[in-house]
């Protein structure tokens, strides 16, 4: 591998060249069988700045003559295919848009928006393909405006297993586990018995979550349940409600945000996925 700096170019700009190898057998991108190459194409991938410095990744991408499926190039580990940016700063970039508007991120990486935006939604279709439904079992759906004038996107959430949540050790437990007594508040067999179980709830919950001084927004949503425990009661027998959906609101008026200024429905529902769908949250360890 070789390296050069340019320092006629603001920013400055550092290349690294990776050379291919002549000879070399290579594996075919189909059936990943050891293949003579058969010509070098040189491709050009953004990388993560160097200090103050632009990185490029410059290679000789070999095509490999492959007997059963004929001549293809050789895919790089270190980008996916048809991208101009490497893995690296692809993982750099959804980081950022999840904390700040894509065009504020865009132009911290001095890319522009639009290039940005191809790689937001890569990412979150290719997680809904690998999506894996079949023991779904009951669902939540609420929908919620992704722009101006009567333009919805419709949300779906998994009522039943929630079993990310479990795993993080995260405070969130804290008030997950007196959610988890409501099933058995519907189960009461009258309402004498329902306002005994709402007011056994709201003590175990109140015990949970003590004087910490970041749980006060919980302490206040007990103190409201309290207030209207017999508005509650009149429901007590439900399975299901769209609470959660509603919790999720903010959720949703944060991806909002992010995407404004983009016309397209699609970017509202690529950002949505992103910063809070459990299918790409494998992305954030990638």
């Amino acid at each position: 591998m070789a390296q050069r700096l340019h320092t006629a170019t603001q920013p400055h700009e550092l290349h690294l060249e990776v050379a291919g190898q002549r000879g070399a057998r290579c594996p075919c991108p189909q059936c990943g069988a050891l293949c003579p190459a058969h010509g070098f194409t040189e491709k050009r991938w953004r990388h993560l700045n160097f200090c103050q410095h632009e990185c490029w990744v410059t290679a000789s991408v070999p095509r490999v003559k492959c007997r059963e499926y004929g001549a293809h190039p050789v895919e790089v580990p270190w980008a996916r295919k048809g991208s101009a940016f490497t893995l690296l700063l692809e993982q750099a970039a959804l980081a950022l848009v999840r904390e700040m508007p894509v065009l504020a991120a865009a132009r911290l990486m001095d890319i522009t928006d639009t290039r940005l935006w191809r790689i937001v939604r890569y990412y979150p279709d290719q997680a809904v393909v690998r999506l894996e439904l079949s023991a779904v079992r009951a669902i939540g759906l609420d929908e919620t405006a992704c722009k101006r004038g009567h333009h919805y996107v419709t949300a779906f959430v998994d009522m039943v297993a929630i079993a990310e949540l479990t795993k993080e050790g995260l405070d969130t437990m804290t008030i997950w586990k007196p959610k988890e007594k409501l099933p058995w508040i519907r189960k009461a067999r009258s309402p004498r018995a329902a306002l005994w179980r709402i007011t056994h709830c709201l003590k175990y919950a109140g015990a949970l979550v003590g004087d910490t001084p970041r749980l006060e927004p919980v302490r206040g949503t007990l103190a409201t349940l309290k207030t209207h425990t017999r508005h509650v009661m009149q429901r007590w027998t439900s399975t299901h409600t769209n609470a959660r959906l509603e919790g999720l609101n903010g959720l949703f008026q944060s991806a909002r945000a992010r995407t404004r200024g983009y016309r397209s429905a699609g970017t509202f529902i690529a950002m949505t996925y992103l910063i809070g769908s459990p299918a790409c949250s494998r992305l954030r360890s990638t």
